[in-house]
């Protein structure tokens, strides 16, 4: 176990002896005076005691057991305090065989004689004396398991079943009971008491000998686990987590020594992370899904003993406050030792949070503990065991929720009254866990920016439990003349609390190990308070710092606050650096949580609100508004880091001339950063769209392991997997490259918005992972066998064709503004050649094409209309991507600077032998892949088109592959024009796009994708159409599109309606005007 989370242990208490004659007098006494009372006076002086110590050795050595019990109940007086040699002489002198007899009833259940008429008080007081001599056997072996060499011997270990056992029945009375086949009461000797007030103190003292014999049985089971790797194995395979499980369970509150021996116990056996995986696939059904539930309650016992009572009154006994707390650190440590482990092995078939009463009680305490003045370690493992509930959990786990445990409600409004309490705490935990974890995260990462800062080692002991204050009530504030924070003023806002507290923190630095970059502010007038306060410190540092920055503004590097003289520490230390590793990943995973958390309830809020109802979300407009404002400061932080970051290693590639290494803990902390940007940005993709846009081509090439330099430096390797980076943007990509995005005050601000964005994707770093995006989702859509495997991979791919839709088609919506001008006509084109230099939609193509023979465009006739419409989605989609692939080819090789490559013209006509080489290589993949296709057992119509003439090459592209393109745009219009039209009646319809087509209508939303891709996939063929005739030719074939075209020319009526998309429109007037020609 961590020692930083442990108070000392306190000095083991004497034993009370009796002077006896006779084994059976000593049995007796020791029943009447337990091993855990008062201890006698010592003897005078060291002399007369070494002297009495010598004389209880020579009782102890025997040669009979009456003697040697005398001498058991002697030497506890006389054996000095902390003596281990003293210990190791009268383990000597006892031996082990006298020890296994005085605790073989604990095995055999004791003699169970007949029972004769009238000897009732006989078998009690047999009984009893069985029970006191077990007790003082235990009492005897815990005082030996205080010295390591013997808490490991072979003779500890041996007996750890045994001592388990009677942890596990509450005591040796309920487990002679147990033994003896009677009923397991809580008196020692299980048998009848008399009535009355003798009864009645009889088991009361029963119980103490139970109480004292679990601890003792405890503190062996302890030091033998703690031993070595044999003890704790032995210690697990005799079933410690059930002992410990059954031990917590039956603790009082005020029982705080036996808890901290159970959890003492639990992290001895679950410290080898080996031994945790091999616990949770023997014992996932019974005792690890009891473990959690008893670990949160000792865990909230300290928030629940500070709550105040019926009177108002606050818990007064400050001694068992502190008492409970180290227990509560014990927990906590013993809770990130277990949460790791499956969430099967913890919950089984039970549901999360349904009916249970440990997801709000990890709340209380952790609330708890986040709200005291504890050491930084003791905040960050608290952080750390956030993290681990919210990846157990889920996010909803943060607010809390109405499926989690009511307790002893037992009425209707009892239960309302519990929700709206749950509700509250709740609302008050995710406001205090947001300020705490901006404030942390801002530490944090300037620990990584500056690694070598010595910060104090999280496995020193630190005394936190012993100077833990409770949060002390504080004094309402006044409201500020400019107006009312947006969290509410007074004691009630969590959110200023914690941001008072923060402010108060003195020298000593218990709170906060730095000053943090973004201030925890509750009202104007703090801000100036803590501006001023602020100035004053850095006169004294003669640092200079800028102005507290304002929200959207750039801040200063991270790493520029200094470290105050007074804030340095003594003691055992680590690198900032290896903090921020072990802790900042919790703190990302908390900030993702929350946003994910906050956006839940925003749209429970709008969604009840559309229904007309009562507003159901948990947190109040005001503290959501605070904690959006809060998570924003947070994320700029983080954003700050990636800006520094990604500068650095420029710097460093510049430097050396090749692309920059860095550390692998500075990449890890750097993807980990941009998967919290990239959550944020997706929930509020106008916050920083400025300052995201020029890290775009660094960012989207990142790779587990891999810096994006290296990813340019590695080609076509590097698109065995997708790139993370590329994966953490793409909801942001998706939103502001949208043809309907509506950022801005105005469409046309929101226009220009979505042309810088595409713009900024049209760079040729950043366009190259695009197309590599949508290449690896390509090859990881053919070998996914499960439905759910395959539906996330067409998933994937889908957002990837549609992102470079929305980049190199002008698409459709609020932003195009109807018509192309010349300016943005002028901008697609140049996205569209930069997308040719990138140098990989060839590869590209044929990923595609090749996905696309091997699925039918129709699904078989058993599809239901649901799966008909998935797969003419992501077919469309390819058929689209691949169309403007073409068209960028054939626009490319019509334009003026392609005659001249001095000019910026790009090398696209092959040479004959060029060309013969590249169809070889076809021949070698088609060969492949109908080899594929009839192990697979599908349909040989799926293939590239064979057998009609291929076309001829448009630049680098073959005739096999400009025929399967072409084949498919035309299908693809087609489908999604019977499918996004209500006017279009295509002949021959098959009955499958007939049922899919009247699901479509019932989804708006549906119906604006499949209009969308019409749109990109008829704008490709148009331009196709321009710049190769044989297409023109195909489209002029085709019967449908030549009676469009014509009805188009003449102005006459058009089955495809008023409201076709502009693709489609233009698509058809291209071919009307090729058609007069």
């Amino acid at each position: 176990m961590r020692t930083g989370f442990l108070l000392q242990q306190e000095e083991p208490k004497q034993r009370l002896v009796v002077r006896t004659d006779s084994a059976s007098e000593a049995g007796a006494a020791a029943h009447a005076a337990p091993p855990h009372s008062a201890a006698l006076p010592p003897a005078s002086t060291p002399e007369q005691a070494a002297v009495g110590l010598a004389e209880c050795l020579q009782l102890l050595k025997g040669p009979r057991d009456e003697r040697r019990f005398v001498g058991l109940l002697l030497v506890t007086k006389l054996l000095p305090p902390g003596d281990a040699e003293a210990v190791r002489q009268v383990h000597a002198a006892v031996g082990p065989t006298f020890l296994t007899r005085l605790l073989l009833p604990l095995k055999t259940g004791g003699n169970a004689a007949p029972k004769e008429q009238g000897s009732d008080g006989a078998e009690a007081s047999r009984q009893q004396q069985e029970a006191a001599t077990c007790a003082l056997g235990l009492a005897v072996l815990s005082s030996f398991a205080r010295v390591p060499e013997l808490a490991g011997s072979d003779d500890m270990l041996e007996k750890l079943p045994l001592l388990l056992n009677v942890v596990r029945a509450g005591g040796v009375g309920p487990l002679l009971a147990a033994r003896r086949g009677g009923p397991g009461a809580g008196a020692a000797g299980g048998a009848a008491q008399p009535a009355g007030a003798a009864g009645e103190g009889a088991s009361e003292q029963g119980a103490s000998v139970d109480e004292a014999t679990v601890q003792d049985a405890l503190e062996c089971a302890v030091a033998a686990a703690r031993s070595g790797p044999e003890g704790a194995t032995v210690a697990a395979e005799s079933g410690a987590l059930g002992a410990a499980v059954a031990a917590l369970a039956a603790c009082p509150p005020a029982a705080t020594q036996c808890m901290s021996l159970a959890l003492q116990l639990l992290a001895a056996v679950l410290a080898d992370e080996a031994r945790r995986a091999q616990l949770a696939a023997e014992h996932s059904s019974t005792v690890l899904r009891q473990l959690l539930p008893a670990l949160a309650r000792v865990f909230a016992l300290p928030a629940q003993q500070l709550k105040p009572g019926s009177n108002g009154q606050e818990q007064e006994d400050e001694d068992l406050q502190r008492r409970l707390l180290a227990a509560q650190l014990e927990a906590l440590h013993v809770l990130l030792l277990l949460l790791p482990l499956p969430q099967a092995a913890l919950t089984g078939s039970t549901p999360l949070g349904h009916g249970a009463l440990w997801p709000a009680q990890l709340r209380q305490g952790l609330g708890l503990l986040l709200r005291g003045r504890i050491s930084a370690v003791q905040r960050h493992s608290a952080l750390q065991l956030a993290a681990a509930v919210v990846d157990l959990a889920g996010p909803g786990w943060l607010l809390g929720g109405s499926s989690e445990g009511l307790g002893n409600a037992s009425s209707t409004a009892s239960s309302t009254a519990g929700a709206a309490e749950r509700a509250q705490d709740g609302e008050a935990f995710f406001q205090l866990l947001v300020e705490v974890v901006k404030v942390e995260t801002s530490v944090l990462l300037h620990d990584a920016l500056a690694p070598s800062v010595p910060v104090p080692l999280a496995s020193a002991a630190a005394p936190a439990a012993g100077d833990w204050r409770p949060p002390a009530p504080r004094a309402a504030r006044a409201p500020s003349e400019g107006g009312s924070s947006e969290a509410g003023d007074g004691d009630h806002a969590a959110g200023a609390a914690l941001a008072a507290d923060l402010a108060d923190v003195d020298a000593s630095g218990a709170a906060a190990d730095v000053e943090p970059l973004l201030r925890v502010l509750a009202s104007e007038q703090d801000r100036k308070e803590l501006e001023e306060q602020l100035r004053w410190e850095q006169r004294e540092a003669a640092a200079a710092q800028p102005q507290a920055p304002q929200p959207g503004e750039r801040m200063r590097r991270v790493d520029e606050t200094p470290i105050p003289a007074e804030m340095h520490w003594e003691g055992p230390t680590e690198p900032s650096g290896a903090r921020a590793a072990r802790v900042l990943p919790s703190c990302f995973a908390l900030l993702e949580a929350c946003v994910e958390a906050l956006a839940a309830d925003t749209q429970r809020l709008e969604a009840t609100e559309a229904d007309g109802g009562a507003a159901a979300a948990t947190l109040s407009p005001a503290v959501a508004q605070r904690a959006l404002f809060s998570l924003q400061e947070a994320v700029e932080v983080v954003l700050q880091f990636i800006e520094q970051t990604v500068a650095e290693e420029a710097a460093e590639a510049e430097a050396v001339g090749q692309a920059g290494r860095g550390s692998g803990v500075q990449h890890a902390l750097l993807l980990a950063a941009l998967r919290v940007l990239g959550r944020f940005c997706a929930e509020a993709p106008d916050a920083f769209a400025a300052r995201l846009r020029p890290l775009l081509p660094h960012l989207l090439p990142l790779r587990v392991g891999t810096s994006s330099g290296q990813a340019e430096e590695e080609g076509g390797a590097a698109v065995d997997h997708a790139a993370e980076g590329t994966i953490f943007l793409l909801p942001l990509l998706l939103q502001v490259t949208d043809p309907a995005y509506s950022g801005g005050d105005s469409e046309a601000q929101a226009r220009r918005e979505r042309e810088l964005w595409c713009d900024a994707l049209a760079a040729p770093r950043a366009m190259r992972e695009l197309t590599r995006y949508a290449r690896a989702c390509a090859a990881a859509c053919a070998p996914a066998v499960t439905t759910a495997a395959a539906a996330a991979a067409d998933d994937a791919l889908l957002y990837g064709c549609q992102v470079l839709l929305n980049v190199l088609a002008p698409g459709e919506g609020p932003a195009t503004g109807g018509d192309l001008d010349q300016e943005a006509a002028g901008a697609l084109a140049q996205r569209r050649r930069a997308l040719l230099e990138a140098g990989e939609p060839l590869p590209l193509l044929r990923g595609l094409l090749r996905l696309a023979a091997m699925r039918p465009l129709l699904a078989p006739h058993d599809c239901s209309p649901a799966e008909v419409l998935t797969a003419a989605r992501l077919l469309c989609a390819l058929a689209a991507l691949c169309g403007l692939i073409a068209a960028s080819v054939g626009e490319e090789l019509r334009s003026p600077s392609a005659a001249s490559s001095g000019a910026g013209g790009l090398q696209l006509e092959l040479s004959a032998e060029e060309q013969q080489r590249q169809l070889d290589e076809e021949e070698a993949e088609e060969r492949a892949l109908a080899e594929q296709r009839h192990l697979r057992k599908l349909s040989r119509d799926a293939s590239l088109p064979s057998a009609e003439p291929p076309l001829p090459f448009l630049g680098p592209i073959s005739g096999r592959l400009m025929l399967a393109t072409c084949s498919d745009l035309l299908a693809a219009i087609q489908v999604s024009a019977q499918l996004a039209l209500a006017g279009a009646d295509l002949a021959g319809c098959a009955r499958q796009l007939a049922e899919a087509r009247a699901a479509a209508d019932e989804d708006p939303e549906l119906q604006v994708e499949l209009r969308a891709l019409l749109g990109a996939a008829a704008g490709a063929a148009a331009t196709l159409a321009q710049h190769c005739p044989p297409f023109l030719a195909m489209c002029q074939d085709d019967a449908w599109l030549a009676a469009e075209a014509m009805a188009a020319g003449t102005g006459s009526s058009s089955c495809i309606g008023a409201d076709a998309p502009e693709g489609l429109t233009m698509l058809l007037s291209t071919l009307a005007e090729e058609g007069q020609g």
